[in-house]
C-alpha cells in the first residue's frame, strides 16, 4: 500500500484584496465631517476613486448594518430585563 501526498500550500503568504474603490470619512475635533476620495491617501492600491453615488450607496449600507446592530442589542436588552423581573400576581 502506498501512500500520495499532494503538494502543499500553506506556506505561502496572503495576498493583499484587488480593492476596486475606497473612501474615506475623516472627523476634525470639532466633530466636522470630511469624505475623501482621494485614491492617493490610501495605504493600499485602489483602481480609482468612488463617485459620489458609491460613497451614498455604501455609507447607506453600514448605516443599515450599525442601525441592525443596534435593534438587536436593544432586543437582547429588552429580553434581559424581561428575564430578570419576577413574575407579576
Amino acid at each position: 500500500m502506498t501512500e500520495e501526498t499532494a503538494d502543499h500550500t500553506h506556506d505561502t503568504a496572503p495576498s493583499t484584496p484587488k480593492i476596486s474603490f475606497g473612501y474615506a470619512v475623516l472627523v476634525t475635533e470639532e466633530g466636522d465631517v470630511f469624505v475623501e476620495r482621494d485614491t492617493s491617501i490610501f495605504s493600499l492600491p485602489v483602481a480609482r476613486q468612488a463617485t459620489l453615488l458609491e460613497v451614498r450607496r455604501y455609507t447607506s449600507e453600514i448605516l443599515m448594518d450599525l442601525q441592525a446592530q443596534s435593534a438587536a442589542e436593544y432586543v437582547t436588552l429588552r429580553l434581559n430585563s424581561q428575564e430578570a423581573q419576577p413574575p407579576s400576581a
